[in-house]
């Protein structure tokens, strides 16, 4: 495909870039490309002038070298589960969604080395954050970002996915934009209940039980007693 002059991805057809199969990082070199189904990049790098979305998808992990366009109807889904794209501007209207994931304090992004206009488009945020993670989902290269995301202004709150977070079009370096997660996990190793050693049920014969470190250092702050590993079942009488 390379210098192939227009690439057209028709509707529900999908492709995938990634340098294995003819398409790869030193292959596409499209003048432009357009995309009515499923366009994914898996660590390649596509040289098209421009990619024009046009009620399809485009997601993975890779680098589109040109102008990336969404009319609407269309998504664009950095990674495959976590992930960065990265496009040379990216320009979204109102009806195109930006389908991003967090996971803990991992994110999806889209790299940008120009200009970013969002237009009014949709922004879902999916996954579970950690409570306080801040995820710069648009590392934003050119000026400050044109536009907003749909209803949401900068410093508002929205929920997505059932958690709480805050949206700035003015983080990271100073026109990134940014979610700081107001509710999520805490980050921490959560061991449940457990009851106190002395409390155990202990099979016969006695038995030697070692403490898993993670489990004691959950627990030991709550039981208030010195590490006792290995402890020694008690001696049951019969």
């Amino acid at each position: 495909m390379a210098d192939a002059g227009a690439f057209t991805l028709a509707n529900f057809q999908s492709v995938t870039f990634n340098g294995t199969n003819g398409m790869g990082s030193d292959q596409p070199d499209a003048t432009a490309a357009t995309v009515n189904g499923l366009l994914q990049m898996q660590g390649a790098t596509y040289g098209a002038a421009t990619v024009s979305v046009d009620g399809g998808t485009l997601s993975g992990n890779g680098q589109l070298s040109g102008d990336v366009t969404l009319s609407a109807g269309a998504s664009i889904e950095p990674g495959s589960s976590i992930g960065v794209l990265s496009v040379g501007s990216l320009t979204m209207a109102a009806g195109t969604n930006y389908n991003a994931e967090v996971s803990g304090s991992a994110r999806d992004q889209i790299d940008s080395a120009g200009a970013v206009s969002l237009g009014g488009a949709t922004l879902d945020v999916s996954g579970t954050p950690n409570k306080n993670a801040t995820f710069i989902i648009i590392n934003n290269g050119g000026g400050a970002v044109n536009g907003i995301f749909n209803g949401l202004a900068e410093g508002d709150t929205f929920t997505s996915s059932g958690h709480e977070y805050e949206i700035t079009y003015a983080g990271g370096d100073g026109n990134d934009v940014v979610l700081t997660a107001l509710t999520g996990d805490s980050g921490e190793l959560i061991c449940g209940a457990m009851a106190h050693p002395s409390q155990m049920a202990m099979p016969r014969p006695p038995v030697l039980i070692t403490l898993i470190s993670e489990m004691w250092s959950c627990q030991a702050a709550a039981w208030s007693a010195p590490l006792l590993s290995p402890i020694r079942a008690p001696q049951i009488s019969t």
